[in-house]
């Protein structure tokens, strides 16, 4: 198995100017991706979720903060380093046309994939059944629907076997099924040692990731990890933002703090 690299963002910031004055897309975000593993970032429309993408894609750089990928800071790379590792990194956008042969059968589109890759190692018809497309293996890409496309993108970028694959909304227009098929070819590359970071706004899909990372308004309020648990970050200023399942159990924004020898306990606050 290979290994893919690992990246990291450190106290991440990313402020935009506007027409209105600043936005602020990311807001101090410590995130880390590992190989072997698919994450995946959900929360809603303008979480950051893209912007945090771009970061680590290398397509845009942080106002404040550091990039990683094993070790190395992206401000620390020359040129050339920066070129090399940007191409070890294979997106998935949200407009999945833009990144198919339009003129090609999906069939031919996969063959043509592999060949200009060097991965010729699977039958095209084969890759295509993964996702449920084999019937539509004579079609022209430019034909097929959105949910198609997504679904092409995603196993055409997979059966290549990036070292890294990030992929923006790639089941935006897909059923439980389909999000289900486009999963598992992202597992399996998981599994053959990559690094694979998802941004989504759908919470269907947390059942199928790895590692479950979540956003709103630029932070990170939440990581899923293993066993099911929520991790929440202690900021800078040593604010702790609690991921929205816990607040809702807690059922009140005022809680009693109780230190133990087995850790810290939030309740319920007592009546005054």
């Amino acid at each position: 198995m290979s290994s893919g690299p690992v990246g990291r963002c450190t106290d991440l910031v990313k402020v935009f100017d506007a027409d209105t004055g600043s936005v602020v897309a990311l807001a101090g975000v410590d995130v880390e991706v590992r190989p072997g593993e698919v994450t995946v970032l959900i929360g809603p429309s303008g979480s950051g979720k893209s912007t945090l993408l771009a970061m680590l894609g290398l397509r845009d750089t942080p106002t404040a903060g550091a990039v990683t990928w094993d070790g190395r800071p992206a401000d620390d790379l020359t040129r050339r380093e920066r070129a090399d590792l940007r191409r070890r990194i294979l997106w998935v956008t949200q407009r999945p046309a833009a990144a198919l042969f339009p003129h090609l059968s999906a069939e031919r589109h996969v063959a043509q994939t592999m060949r200009a890759t060097g991965a010729e190692h699977d039958d095209p018809a084969e890759v295509l059944d993964r996702v449920g497309l084999l019937p539509l293996r004579s079609t022209p890409t430019r034909f097929l629907s959105g949910g198609e496309q997504q679904r092409l993108a995603v196993v055409s970028a997979a059966v290549t076997r990036p070292d890294v694959l990030i992929a923006d909304e790639p089941t935006a227009e897909l059923d439980d099924h389909s999000s289900g098929l486009v999963f598992d070819q992202l597992h399996a590359l998981a599994e053959h040692g990559s690094t694979v970071v998802v941004a989504t706004h759908d919470a269907r899909v947390r059942s199928l990731a790895t590692r479950v990372v979540e956003m709103r308004d630029g932070i990170l309020v939440a990581e899923g990890v293993g066993d099911g648990a929520l991790r929440a970050r202690i900021d800078s200023r040593r604010r702790v933002e609690l991921p929205p399942a816990a607040v809702a159990a807690l059922g009140t924004e005022h809680v009693d703090i109780t230190v133990t020898e087995h850790g810290v306990l939030l309740t319920p606050a007592r009546p005054a």
